[in-house]
């Protein structure tokens, strides 16, 4: 079975960066909802503020109660520590 593409693995790449975990995450994300979690997650570790910002917006209009897109958009909650 080819392995699918999806939003995850593009925003990833556009982000110029990707890990195994969001490899991992990319595979296993089956709904419409997963598949942007793992896009706002890449778009997070590849510093991308204004690609986070639209995604973290689009995502958070359709799914105003999840949480873990919250935080992971909101940027005083995942500063890397000193």
């Amino acid at each position: 079975m080819p392995r699918r593409r999806c939003a995850g693995r593009d925003a990833a790449i556009l982000a110029g960066r990707t890990t195994p975990a969001l490899d991992r995450a990319q595979r296993c994300a089956t709904t419409t909802r997963d598949r942007q979690l793992v896009a706002l997650a890449a778009a997070r570790l590849g510093g991308d503020a204004e690609l986070l910002d639209a995604l973290a917006r689009d995502h958070l209009a359709d799914y105003p109660d999840h949480e873990l897109a919250a935080w992971i958009a909101d940027p005083a909650a995942t500063e890397e520590r000193a």
